[in-house]
């Protein structure tokens, strides 16, 4: 009959054991990712050539410094203005309708084309004309949404006002 083991002994890996293992790793990790690691390799080659890596070691190194600055920065006064009305301008868009603001953009664009082409025209615009030109429905429509937004708006100002009060 076989003997009892009554003792295990572990055996450790030495230093130069682990260094090769690790160098094996390395070298197959390489092998596997090697097209992506050359693009990284470009990618800091040109962010070093343009000076940002320059840059960004400068401001790993006075870090603090950098930190204490912009520390100070975000809490003037102005800044906090600025990041109400970031947040008051996203409030505003997430609130309206894409396909409104679609179609009134192509709107706005289309007058602008139309506004730069007839401005290389070298004619004067007569009263005449203009007033010619409000009987036309597609002035109509765009007076007509004109004159609802100033509406909406002025309804929502009187709202603000008497709300205040």
């Amino acid at each position: 009959m076989a003997k009892a083991i009554t003792q295990i002994r572990r055996v450790d890996p030495t230093p130069e054991e682990l260094q090769a293992q690790s160098i094996t790793k390395i070298i197959g990790a390489l092998a596997e990712n090697g097209e992506s690691i050359i693009k990284m390799l470009d990618i800091v080659s040109q962010l070093d050539q343009t000076g940002i890596l320059d840059a960004l070691d400068a401001i790993l190194k006075k870090r603090v410094d950098v930190a204490e600055i912009m520390i100070q920065q975000m809490n003037q006064p102005t800044m906090h203005k600025i990041m109400k009305n970031g947040m008051n301008i996203f409030k505003f868009l997430g609130s309206l309708n894409p396909e409104q603001i679609r179609m009134l953009m192509d709107g706005v664009g289309h007058g602008i084309d139309k506004a730069t082409a007839r401005e290389s025209d070298d004619k004067k615009t007569s009263l005449w004309s203009l007033g010619k030109a409000m009987k036309k429905p597609e002035v109509k429509e765009s007076l007509t949404m004109m004159v609802s937004i100033l509406e909406g708006m002025g309804e929502s100002l009187q709202r603000e006002k008497d709300h205040v009060h």
